[in-house]
């Protein structure tokens, strides 16, 4: 069977590698373009579930976790080694004493823990550039590679519930783990304090990917059942969600106790209800089609690498 490519998708990822570029470029201005890391989170979760669920439902491949892990890793590992080899190289040849702890930081990103790295050496994602180093923006790929490392559990208890009860009770899996992980996270934030624990943290994020995943089993369901399916007509739906998404990048603040106290949630099922009109429009999935937007979402993972030791080094 082959693969259908969902349309669409490439505009997102260009537009969430936009919006976290300005922010990184100009945080005060665009104070929340953090939010297209949760546009990224939701995506992988999205994609992930719709990729799994093809393979082992409709091609009848078995999943095998050690072929998902090999795959993730032959993805991700090339371009990161290549980018920690060249940014090492070049950061202690021009600057020898403004960056410390290349090495630790590197390894924690090879590793895939750089964000509990960072938690531990209290280093703050929202404090001045100037404090950081040209490795901070690396704890989103140790996220990531975190919720690829427990993808098979997750995956393999909704398929369990899945074949006995069916989708609607295989689900709860995502809603529950939805609910514990926005919950711990409204928990673990101290008002006054920096943030960044929450902000970091494998277990206060998974939420985002889990909506990502549910988002993908009620487009399989949807894709798959005699529902109508949304029309060319929603464009008016598809403007208001771009006019919002566009607003949340100069409104929210992440340094606010809103956003850790199920302001981030809110605004992840906003971001995916953005991305439920674009993969189920033709129409507006040709908006997002351009040549420009799908070239920056097809090397949107290339371009986060490079991206932040540049504006760094600048800076």
């Amino acid at each position: 069977m082959k693969k259908e490519r969902i349309q669409g998708l490439d505009g997102v990822r260009a537009w969430a590698i936009i919006m976290i570029f300005f922010y990184h470029l100009y945080p005060q201005l665009f104070k929340g373009g953090f939010i297209g890391v949760s546009l990224f989170f939701i995506m992988s979760g999205f994609l992930i579930y719709v990729t799994t669920i093809e393979k082992d439902f409709l091609t009848r491949k078995k999943f095998h976790t050690s072929s998902f892990y090999a795959q993730r890793l032959k993805r991700i590992y090339p371009s990161l080694l290549i980018f920690l080899g060249c940014i090492a190289i070049l950061f202690t040849t021009i600057l020898p004493t403004g960056v410390h702890h290349l090495f630790s930081e590197g390894m924690s990103a090879i590793g895939s823990y750089n964000n509990w790295y960072q938690i531990a050496q209290n280093k703050s994602y929202f404090a001045k550039m100037s404090s950081g180093s040209p490795f901070t923006h690396l704890w989103y790929l140790s996220v990531q590679m975190q919720f690829y490392l427990l993808w098979p559990i997750i995956y393999l208890l909704h398929k369990s519930i899945l074949e006995r009860y069916g989708i609607r009770r295989a689900n709860y899996v995502f809603i529950i783990g939805i609910i514990l992980s926005a919950g711990l996270m409204f928990i673990l934030y101290k008002p006054g304090l920096d943030p960044s624990r929450v902000y970091y943290g494998t277990d206060t994020r998974l939420f985002t990917f889990l909506i990502g995943n549910l988002l993908g089993s009620l487009y399989i369901s949807n894709k798959n059942s005699n529902r109508p399916k949304i029309t060319n007509a929603n464009g008016i739906k598809f403007s208001i969600y771009v006019i919002i998404t566009a607003a949340l990048i100069f409104l929210v603040d992440g340094n606010k106790s809103y956003v850790y106290r199920g302001g981030m949630l809110v605004i992840d099922i906003i971001l995916s209800l953005f991305i439920w009109i674009i993969i189920n429009s033709p129409k507006q999935s040709l908006l997002l089609n351009n040549r420009i937007l799908s070239f920056i979402g097809t090397y949107s993972f290339e371009i986060y690498l490079v991206h932040y030791p540049i504006i760094f080094y600048f800076r």
